[in-house]
């Protein structure tokens, strides 16, 4: 009976919740109109700082709506790191970085002030949107449908179609990119649910955010090394056939997670329904 109403409790809580993520992505987007007017580009400081400052934001908002436990711990951050489903997911990183491969026409030393804007912007980036996504959605479906294996799986479902579709926003400043934002948005649903996976699985919002960095900086490192066609992101739409191939890359290593995801059920007794 007092479980029964400590789940009734944490369920009211849920609006919340979803609450919590609307502030986060408001304010977001105010910074990011603020970095519009005043002609930054997304690599700015103060718009990468409002990226930290919002984010520790909702880790500390989240603490203390739910008493979820975002601590950096070193040991469990590295074990997560080099767990099964992350390394998965490095896979994918290393994919980016070869895509986004350029042969190099600037030394190291001369690009090296870019090189640690793009670590930091990637960094903001990565924990920003985890913590959006995982820390808050994720955890918050979580709480609503329950710990059991379709809970968690409509969890990882509800916040990675969350997440994807938040890239729709891309069409507002390039309206013309329709088929490359498409693909953005199943992309990143993809993505979503991998490392819904590997957030479930090594319980550390600290090493998905890394990983997420981690990706989105392997996507455009190589750019900080060439002056010819250097933009970081492209202004031209690609083709369906592309997309289609940028998405089954990422469904191959989708399906790794969910794998894995079912084998954390059943390490951890999670039994259909419970």
């Amino acid at each position: 009976m007092e479980k029964a109403e400590i789940v009734d409790t944490t369920k009211k809580k849920s609006p919340a919740g979803f609450m919590l993520a609307l502030i986060m992505l408001v304010l977001f987007f105010a910074a990011d109109a603020v970095r519009g007017m005043l002609g930054a580009d997304d690599f700015s400081i103060g718009f990468t700082i409002a990226r930290f400052v919002i984010s520790f934001g909702g880790i500390l908002a989240m603490a203390k709506l739910y008493g979820t436990d975002f601590k950096f711990r070193g040991k469990d951050v590295i074990k997560g790191f080099f767990s099964a489903s992350s390394l998965f997911f490095l896979a994918e990183c290393v994919e980016n970085f070869i895509e986004g491969w350029r042969t190099p026409e600037l030394g190291f030393m001369q690009v090296l002030p870019v090189v640690i804007l793009v670590l930091i912007w990637g960094a903001s980036v990565g924990i920003f949107e985890e913590v959006v996504c995982r820390g808050v959605l994720f955890n918050t479906f979580r709480y609503r449908f329950g710990k059991s294996r379709s809970g968690i799986v409509k969890s990882i479902a509800f916040s990675s179609i969350i997440f994807g579709c938040l890239h729709f926003a891309n069409l507002l400043n390039n309206p013309n990119l329709v088929v490359t934002t498409l693909t953005q948005v199943i992309y990143a649903t993809v993505i979503g649910a991998t490392l819904g996976c590997v957030y479930y699985i090594t319980d550390n919002i600290w090493v998905v955010s890394i990983l997420h960095a981690l990706m989105d900086i392997a996507a455009v490192i190589m750019k900080c090394f060439v002056v010819s066609g250097a933009q970081v992101f492209s202004e031209h739409d690609i083709t369906v056939l592309e997309g289609l191939q940028s998405v089954a890359v990422c469904l191959i290593f989708t399906v790794i997670a969910f794998i894995l995801l079912f084998r954390e059920f059943k390490k951890r007794g999670i039994e259909s329904g419970k």
